[in-house]
């Protein structure tokens, strides 16, 4: 009796997880946008959003080259896509 209790349980436990839906989006996410604004002012709008997205901008900023227009850093962020 143990027995088949225990197998209907395992049953009923993978049944569940066959049902959670899958993300179409696995891995890296990546999307190229024109946004008709020149290299500096994306960048100066990047660094303003780093700044008002996290408590220490300096904490997560590692590498800022306003030339080359590249921002390095490390941090956690939620984004919700929909």
């Amino acid at each position: 009796m143990k027995r088949i209790a225990f197998l209907l349980f395992i049953a009923v436990l993978l049944a569940g997880c066959s049902s959670v839906p899958y993300s179409e989006i696995s891995g890296p996410y990546q999307k190229i946008v024109e946004l008709g604004k020149t290299k500096a002012d994306i960048f100066n709008s990047s660094m303003q959003w780093v700044a008002q997205s996290f408590k220490s901008a300096k904490a997560v900023i590692q590498y800022s080259d306003k030339e080359s227009g590249i921002i390095n850093g490390n941090g956690t962020a939620t984004a919700e896509f929909g």
